[in-house]
């Protein structure tokens, strides 16, 4: 349509919608009905060379009728012709309706805001209309809808109608009636509604003996001072069921949503949408659990197709309620032959190749749970776990395995257990003590090369009954300052210095040959020596002095000095 065959006289501004869909409903009546909702009426201004559409929504947007607006009554009298345009019928009727208005609506992204428009009129204000959904998000566009709709209802609570013989009335115009015999109703009147019927018979064949031509026009109004709004006539279109649609989004994307997981949908009837961000609004996903930071979350991704609902089969206010495999995405396992495997099983994004997965097989005889984590697995419990594993187990780490524990750690084995290390093992004990006890057998260390043991502090080794070490070489056993052997009053103590010491009740010396040293000398002391061979027994050296303090004793079979 030209610009100038139109003009808008706008008072308010009607905020831009988020979402509007002509549904199974022609341009017309998808106008009217945002008109009517918004409560904008329209007229047109008749010219010789053009019509103009005028829409509104205020008195300002009316003009009087061409020539002269103030039209007098005149009701007709026999023998009386009226020279002038003049009303010669005019009826006019109030009803009682309400005169408040209520409408209260919810806001998602802010639930606890008590969304709610009110406005009250001077009367009737106890006969309340009160409706849900108002379709609207903000308490200020709520008010100003509740004003709408009241100043709807008082449109058609005062409303005159009466017939003219004025030919330049018309719908959107406005006159002012003189001269009723009630004089409260001469005042100024917006036209709602004209209509004109004229007949001239004459001027065909066969109509040409009767009578002459006739001319009415017709017409409905409402005080000028009440403010026009349009019935609200054309209906909303409803969506009857579900339907379902296919996840769209910006190209190379594989998920698309927003901070509320919300995702955007191509209808199958849209028949301009091009498979992208801009074919819906951002539409509610329905979800398992929906608590405050909990509950669960499945984001339907761009080419899946859900299943859509409307709210009161509202096309303005879909919701997601469902989603559904089609000829390309199949579910994830062969059906009918894997029928007996439940899983919920994602996929790797972007570019896919991998997944995580939580596989359930209740195949009788086969039953199993099974879990992939495509990359990482993290688990947190905060009090207790316990798992009861009733045969085998195993586990297999590819790569590095890291255990703490911040407290004791018991391990119970009522069979044999194994552990074997192709490299090294270390064990760190930091403050506490380390204790191997083998109850009812043996233990065996077997180490195919060398064996080192430090210890910082003292070594303690008890056996309850014997010790023996056995070397296929050398047993070397060194001491910084001394090694000491004990056995009740035995005692052999060797220490750094060079000394040893052979202390016991009894000392017996016995080889097939001994041989004492001594770099200096040799001293043998005791309450009584005795030096006894049973062949011969030699003393020599360069001096030797045998003496006794009291008595030395010299005997033999021969003794012989110096021969």
């Amino acid at each position: 349509m030209p610009g100038d065959e139109y003009r808008f006289v706008l008072q308010n501004e009607p905020p831009k919608r988020e979402y509007c869909v002509q549904y199974r409903e022609s341009e017309f009546d998808f106008i009217s009905r945002l008109l009517e909702e918004e409560g904008i009426f329209y007229f047109f201004e008749h010219h010789d060379n053009k019509h103009i559409l005028v829409m509104g929504d205020s008195p300002s947007a009316h003009k009087a009728i061409q020539g002269e607006s103030q039209i007098i009554f005149h009701e007709p009298r026999p023998g009386q012709v009226a020279d002038e345009p003049h009303i010669y019928s005019f009826n006019y009727t109030e009803e009682i309706l309400s005169g408040k208005v209520s409408l209260k609506d919810y806001n998602f992204k802010k639930p606890a805001l008590n969304l709610k428009g009110e406005k009250t009129g001077d009367k009737n204000t106890e006969l309340e209309v009160y409706d849900y959904p108002g379709k609207f998000d903000e308490p200020g566009r709520g008010n100003n809808l509740a004003k709408v709709r009241l100043e709807e209802y008082q449109t058609v609570k005062k409303e005159g109608s009466g017939a003219t013989t004025c030919t330049h009335f018309a719908a959107g115009f406005f006159f002012t009636m003189e001269e009723y015999p009630r004089d409260d109703f001469n005042k100024k009147y917006l036209i709602t509604q004209h209509q004109i019927s004229g007949s001239q018979p004459q001027v065909l064949e066969e109509t040409a003996g009767e009578s002459g031509s006739s001319f009415s026009s017709s017409f409905e109004c409402i005080p000028f001072e009440v403010p026009y709004r349009p019935d609200r006539v054309t209906p909303k279109p409803v969506v009857e069921g579900s339907q379902t649609a296919i996840v769209v989004g910006p190209k190379g994307e594989e998920i698309y949503t927003n901070e509320h997981g919300q995702v955007k949908v191509q209808f199958h009837w849209d028949r301009e949408g091009k498979m992208d961000e801009k074919s819906s609004c951002w539409i509610r996903v329905s979800q398992l659990w929906a608590g405050r930071r909990w509950g669960a979350m499945y984001i339907p991704r761009i080419d899946q197709e859900v299943i859509v609902d409307f709210l009161e089969g509202d096309p303005d206010r879909p919701i997601i309620t469902g989603r559904v495999y089609h000829g390309t995405n199949k579910p994830p396992y062969p059906l009918p032959a894997e029928k007996t495997k439940s899983t919920i099983k994602s996929d790797s994004s972007k570019g896919g190749g991998g997944f995580n997965e939580i596989r359930f097989e209740d195949k009788k005889g086969k039953e199993e749970v099974y879990i992939q984590a495509e990359k990482d697995r993290n688990e947190l419990v905060k009090n207790d776990m316990s798992t009861n594993v009733k045969h085998d187990q195993s586990l297999t780490v590819h790569h590095d395995r890291t255990k703490t524990i911040k407290h004791n750690e018991t391990i119970t084995i009522d069979g044999t257990s194994t552990k074997t290390i192709d490299k090294t093992t270390s064990i760190t004990i930091k403050t506490g003590t380390y204790s191997h006890d083998v109850a009812d057998n043996t233990a065996t260390y077997h180490v195919k090369k060398a064996l080192t043991e430090n210890y910082d502090d003292t070594q303690t080794t008890t056996v309850n009954k014997k010790i023996k070490i056995e070397s296929k070489a050398d047993i070397e056993i060194t001491a910084a300052t001394q090694i000491k052997l004990k056995t009740g009053e035995s005692t052999l103590l060797m220490k750094s210095d060079g000394t040893i010491e052979i202390k016991g009740l009894n000392i017996k010396i016995e080889g097939i040959a001994i041989a004492i040293e001594g770099g200096v000398t040799v001293a043998i002391h005791g309450g009584m020596v005795t030096s006894k061979a049973d062949t011969v027994h030699n003393t020599s050296g360069a001096l030797v002095e045998s003496k006794g303090t009291a008595t030395n004793t010299v005997k033999g079979g021969v003794v012989l000095l110096n021969p």
